[in-house]
């Protein structure tokens, strides 16, 4: 994923969109992509709630806003 501000978030994994029933059925592929985004950005929530232990100045720049 791409911020506006081109802030680069990677998914947890790959999505095939030609895989199975998803090729040429926009609606399952789209979904899964959504699933896919809201799955990594909670990944990410959670680890940046866990690392307490540096400064926050570094923790800012070390975590996606």
């Amino acid at each position: 994923m791409i911020s506006a501000e081109l802030e680069n978030v990677k998914f947890n994994s790959k999505i095939n969109v030609n895989e199975g029933d998803k090729k040429g059925n926009v609606e399952k592929w789209l979904g899964e992509i959504e699933s896919m985004m809201r799955g990594t950005l909670k990944t990410i929530t959670k680890n940046s709630i866990l690392d307490d232990a540096i400064p926050k100045t570094t923790w800012v720049q070390k975590w996606p806003g």
